[in-house]
């Protein structure tokens, strides 16, 4: 008899731990990286509403100041992925064993992006000679170098000091500088209040500068079905953003630390898109590989690449082109 209860003791200790073996233990959240960028925060907008729970996907948003540091965190593999330009993810992809992919196109940018002088100034030929602060491996080299070739000018006409993004704003408020290569929320304060001048918007260049999520391939191979949900909530994100937009502003305003109707206003310049909008067809493809191959050639001209990177391995659009298949 004391057999028997010493059986049943153990079977009431193992058993529930044999039933808890056999369930799925819970995943770990997809961890992407986030800069304050008005084009990105419809998915933070998707964490505050619960979309992604809802959706039945773990998704962890950390909060970077600068694209740079979020492409440093990727690149320590501090986070699965981020929002980002073309460059951020081209300097990874040459700097690094991890490999992104772009799996999504959050926006483009049709002025949003923008250099911005100090009140003397009236073009972007004014610049020759003069202090230009930049986020150095990121798209603002970019921004610069097409708009001083539009100029008549190049990268070496300048003097170019490396800032992040607040550090500018300090630097151009105490004319330590003479322009600024920047966005919103820091270009909607340096335009508002300190009385900046624009030279050059990325509305100059249609088409070449977009904004994307791109994550670890290891992701895509593991969490497909994650990575869809994410994508689902963005969707309900901008459903939400159009059926309830001063609810949506005021809270995506907040992350930025502007007004909504300063949110609503850089809205104006940055076209977002919808998952259905997304286009990785062969014409499609085809765009993004020409912008691509213009990046590579000016990021190894300014000796941003540390080694050669292919554009066949960069997009995939296996996520999207699943939504919708039929």
């Amino acid at each position: 008899m004391e057999v028997f209860k010493s059986v049943k003791r153990s079977l009431a200790f193992f058993l529930p731990l044999l039933f808890y073996g056999c369930m799925d233990s819970p995943k770990d959240p997809i961890r992407i990286a986030m800069n304050p960028w008005p084009g990105y925060e419809f998915l933070y907008l998707a964490q505050e509403m619960n979309f992604f729970e809802e959706e039945g996907v773990q998704v962890k948003i950390l909060e970077y100041s600068s694209l740079g540091d979020s492409r440093v965190a990727f690149e320590r593999g501090q986070v699965d992925g981020m929002c980002c330009t073309l460059v951020e993810l081209l300097v990874s992809k040459s700097r690094t064993n991890r490999d992104p992919r772009l799996v999504f196109v959050t926006d483009y940018s049709n002025g949003a992006d923008m250099i911005l002088g100090q009140h003397e100034l009236t073009c972007m030929a004014d610049l020759k000679g003069k202090r230009v602060a930049v986020e150095v491996g990121t798209l603002n080299m970019f921004l610069l170098a097409r708009a001083l070739s539009q100029a008549g000018l190049g990268l070496e006409d300048v003097e170019i000091h490396q800032f992040d993004q607040q550090g500018m704003e300090t630097a151009f408020v105490n004319k330590e500088v003479d322009a600024v290569v920047t966005y919103p929320p820091v270009a909607t304060t340096l335009l508002n209040q300190r009385g900046a001048k624009r030279l050059f918007t990325s509305r100059d260049t249609p088409g070449e500068v977009m904004d994307v999520i791109c994550v670890n391939k290891q992701i895509i191979d593991t969490r497909f079905s994650d990575l869809t949900g994410m994508l689902r909530a963005w969707d309900r994100s901008l459903d939400y953003a159009e059926e309830h937009p001063e609810e949506a502003s005021r809270i995506m305003a907040r992350r930025e630390g502007i007004q909504p109707i300063e949110f609503q206003s850089a809205l104006t310049d940055i076209q977002v898109l919808s998952c259905a909008a997304q286009d990785f067809s062969s014409e499609g493809m085809g765009e993004i590989e020409n912008v691509l191959e213009s990046l590579i050639r000016i990021l190894d001209e300014t000796h941003q690449l540390t080694s050669p990177v292919s554009i066949g391995s960069i997009v995939d659009g296996s996520i999207v082109e699943r939504m919708f298949a039929k």
